[in-house]
């Protein structure tokens, strides 16, 4: 892919000095180089600084002279093939960024001496289109790309080019960056998967190494997190910093009580009740709905179908929006990915904040409803296949594949004792 790049506005967040202008670079990904400027929303329209900027004459000569050397910084990149990082260092420190020139003659050195110049995340993309193609789930795979995107500032780079030293600084700042054991053995069994499927290709060239080797972990998993009652409580009745804002206060309790909430209808995951609709989901004071997990399986997978408790109907009643079609339309659709990762990126901070002040044993997470949910079940030894049913969990017995839903009346009260006790 060619590099793109445009002076705009970041809408995202406002400073004590405005919104700020950035550079917005694209190359199979992108990213912001800020400007150090900065304007209020009512002096920018279409991409444009507006007369009305009590600094106008300043600042328009400044952006004006920024395009014109912004116009032969791309060209510049696209004339030497270069990818996302590479363009961003160059358009950051300018056309006469020694670096930049260095990135040029390896490139031009590794095709003189004949190196395979497979792309890891071209063959990343057609390896998930194949995967797609036989209906199988590329969210994982989604999900590691991101991560490495992020790691290497590249658009893309050769596979020949993994090496066990480029693994190693990858785990060392997936886990400098809060990053646990578990969570690293996903994106490194994710990427080897990947790796793999390339290097059983004779046809691409690819070594016959396996870089992975000693990084991964055989048998690491996700400890589960826990909460006891007393816990709970002391999570419900959280109260934000008296010296934060009262915005800030208002947004991190509503965090708080979206995490109650995934907690109240069953332990669901986020993106669960990001996408609920008022219509589709929720009818005669029960949530009706196919776990986003399963979209991917026959039919959708099990539905839930479980009872609004008055702890969640307080919740819906308190930051629902009646006005528009999902739920919780203030929660972006994930469907938009970037403002989706966003806002739940945000929401992970939030809910860690909050278990670091009450000095939870373990951080909450958003998926932690569902362990916990589980876990309390579990200890009450409640009826099996009523917390299946209520989890949308599908039961693998071939007995239960023939079976009706268990009825509400015996359901119902299950899902009463775990959240009530």
């Amino acid at each position: 892919m060619s590099t793109t790049a445009k002076i705009i506005l970041d809408k995202r967040r406002s400073t004590k000095k405005g919104y700020p202008i950035k550079i917005l670079v694209r190359n199979n990904g992108m990213k912001h180089i800020p400007l150090k400027e900065y304007t209020d929303l009512e002096h920018w329209q279409n991409e444009k600084l507006l007369r009305s900027h009590p600094d106008y004459k300043r600042l328009h000569e400044v952006l004006l002279k920024r395009e014109v050397k912004l116009l032969n910084e791309v060209k510049y990149c696209n004339d030497h093939g270069f990818g996302l990082g590479d363009s961003v260092r160059l358009i950051t420190n300018g056309l006469e960024d020694r670096e930049s020139r260095i990135i040029q003659l390896k490139n031009e050195l590794r095709s003189l001496q004949g190196d395979s110049r497979t792309m890891l995340f071209e063959f990343w993309d057609i390896y998930m289109r194949e995967r797609e193609s036989v209906k199988k789930s590329i969210r994982a795979f989604e999900e590691t790309k991101t991560q490495l995107l992020n790691f290497t500032l590249e658009s893309d780079m050769a596979i020949n080019d993994i090496t066990y030293e480029f693994l190693n600084e990858f785990s060392t700042y997936k886990l400098q960056n809060g990053c646990g054991s578990g969570g690293l053995s996903f994106y490194l069994r994710t990427f080897r998967t990947v790796y793999l499927a390339a290097q059983k290709r004779e046809s691409l060239g690819i070594k016959s190494i396996n870089p992975f080797r000693g990084l991964i972990e055989e048998g690491v998993s996700k400890d589960p997190v826990e909460m006891s009652k007393d816990e709970f409580i002391k999570w419900k009745s959280f109260t934000p910093h008296k010296f934060s804002t009262k915005k800030s206060q208002d947004i991190v309790l509503r965090r708080r009580d979206l995490w109650l909430f995934q907690f109240y209808i069953g332990g669901h995951d986020f993106v669960d009740i990001a996408k609920l609709e008022w219509k589709k989901n929720i009818r005669n004071g029960r949530i009706r709905f196919k776990r986003y997990k399963n979209r991917r399986h026959p039919g959708g997978g099990p539905t839930v179908d479980n009872k609004l408790l008055p702890e969640a109907m307080t919740i819906i009643k308190k930051y629902g929006t009646p006005d528009r079609e999902r739920v919780f339309s203030f929660i972006p659709d994930p469907r938009d990915k970037e403002s989706y990762n966003y806002y739940i990126n945000n929401t992970r901070r939030a809910l860690r904040k909050i278990s670091q002040q009450i000095e939870l044993t373990d951080i909450m997470k958003t998926k932690s409803t569902r362990y916990i949910f589980k876990t309390w079940a579990d200890q009450m030894q409640l009826h099996e296949p009523s917390i299946k049913q209520i989890m949308g969990h599908a039961d693998q017995k071939v007995s239960s594949r023939y079976g009706a839903r268990l009825p509400n009346t015996i359901v119902d009260p299950i899902l009463k004792k775990v959240i009530i006790g």
